[in-house]
């Protein structure tokens, strides 16, 4: 503040402006598309006041209760793919509630238990008692399936087939009904397309695709994956989960090419810039390219990036995974004593 010569109220309000104005070369648009790239970029403080501040605006201002609802149900379905540290159930009520006065209907009922369940199964997932209160868990959605009668819309059935795939990828592993419920999702949206959001509908896709990877299916996900990237490319431009998963498939089917342009595309500048948690994964996914095409030494820059980039007290997948393509590395150069 002395360098600078500013008062601190002065020196704040600066910085609102700044923000602002990243904000808008970001994101032009600004709205809910703003809130979605912060969500989805894992800058939950930034999505958190950038969501409160928008529903000042709006409430401050001659917004409808349509385009009210709207906001809520937006913000009500992006609360749900926050990190499970920045999880938050108290506040997924509140914008459902605030959601369900503006259009009150027995859906929301519904749709807010699906969800509420879903924070549950990540929060026990994270905390290893999958066992102790899967029992709990299941009995809720056992409940909430109970009150899908015919008069309950798209919506809220959507959530909750998603809560039940949740609930077979996390605490009761069966990836049979996990392709089950994600396939009554899918078909959902097939026919009642204006009712789920599309960025919604891409991940389901992405969730199927995924499922087909993890049982060795690597030609049907591969297949599965061009074309949601090709329906998609605005939702998975910034979605590098299902783009790492893609990279993988197309290096296990030989498509070499194909997986480099996808990391030029979206690790390029993530890599090059040293960004922690993007680098470390791009770093991972360059690695695992360069082992696969007979190109070690390549591989082992990026090894030695990634380990430079990743904290151990960070994310410690991250470590072992290095340290296992570390290995690969030094069998391939034929360093027995290393390996």
């Amino acid at each position: 503040l002395e360098q600078l010569g500013m008062a601190a109220t002065h020196f704040d309000k600066t910085c609102s402006v700044l923000l602002r104005r990243v904000y808008s070369a970001i994101v032009p648009q600004g709205g809910v598309e703003l809130l979605f790239d912060l969500n989805r970029r894992d800058l939950h403080g930034h999505f958190f006041r950038e969501m409160r501040r928008q529903e000042k605006d709006l409430l401050e201002g001659t917004a409808t209760e349509d385009v009210l609802a709207d906001f809520y149900m937006h913000c009500f379905s992006m609360l749900q793919w926050v990190s499970r540290s920045n999880y938050n159930e108290e506040l997924v009520r509140e914008i459902g509630e605030k959601y369900d006065r503006l259009k009150p209907s027995p859906d929301n009922a519904v749709l807010i238990e699906a969800c509420s369940i879903g924070g549950l199964i990540w929060d026990a997932a994270a905390r290893g008692e999958g066992e102790t209160r899967a029992k709990e868990i299941r009995r809720r959605l056992q409940a909430n399936e109970e009150c899908l009668t015919e008069t309950i819309g798209p919506l809220p059935r959507f959530k909750h087939y998603q809560v039940q795939a949740l609930f077979y990828t996390h605490l009761r592993t069966d990836p049979d009904r996990r392709l089950l419920f994600l396939e009554r999702s899918a078909e959902l949206f097939s026919n009642h397309p204006e009712a789920v959001p599309p960025k919604e509908q891409a991940l389901t896709r992405g969730k199927i695709a995924e499922t087909y990877y993890f049982a060795s299916r690597f030609e049907t996900a591969m297949e599965l994956y061009e074309r949601l990237f090709e329906d998609h490319p605005d939702v998975l431009g910034k979605d590098f989960y299902h783009t790492t998963k893609f990279v993988q498939v197309c290096i296990i089917n030989g498509r070499f090419e194909r997986a480099a342009e996808l990391l030029e595309e979206r690790f390029g500048a993530h890599v090059s810039s040293g960004r922690r948690e993007m680098g470390t994964m791009g770093a991972l996914s360059y690695a695992k390219l360069y082992l696969c095409s007979d190109q070690p030494a390549q591989a082992k820059e990026f090894i030695d990036l990634g380990i430079r980039q990743n904290r151990k007290n960070f994310y410690v997948q991250y470590e072992i995974e290095l340290r296992l393509l570390e290995t690969a590395y030094f069998f391939l150069s034929r360093k027995s004593e290393f390996v």
